[in-house]
């Protein structure tokens, strides 16, 4: 899977491209986003180029967000499509994790903390 990493002042972003499937793309993301949080307070996964998340992926998620809580790294989400986001409601993952309309909301919500 190709994603594109930034950086924008202490807040790394994360851009995955297409879809995470549980497969491979999936496994490649979660190890970026693991190595991420171990060095970084501030981490957003941008999902403006992400079309499906399965319930492989959405487990990810958890896991990032548990790991990234543990560590005190702040790990948000933004840029949701709107299905992706109503899954996020019906598995209840949208109460657990930090999910902003667009990067911006999100690295200024970052930079107050």
């Amino acid at each position: 899977m190709a994603f594109l990493t930034e950086k924008f002042g202490d807040v790394v972003v994360v851009v995955p491209e297409g879809m995470l499937k549980g497969d491979n793309e999936t496994t490649q993301l979660e190890s970026e986003l693991r190595r991420l949080i171990q060095g970084q307070r501030k981490v957003v996964l941008d999902l403006r180029n992400t079309t499906h998340l399965n319930s492989v992926a959405i487990g990810m998620l958890a896991g990032i967000h548990t790991s990234a809580a543990n560590r005190g790294t702040h790990f948000c989400v933004c840029n949701v499509e709107k299905r992706i986001h109503n899954m996020l409601v019906i598995v209840r993952l949208v109460n657990v994790l930090n999910v902003y309309d667009s990067r911006e909301e999100a690295i200024e919500a970052l930079g107050k903390m």
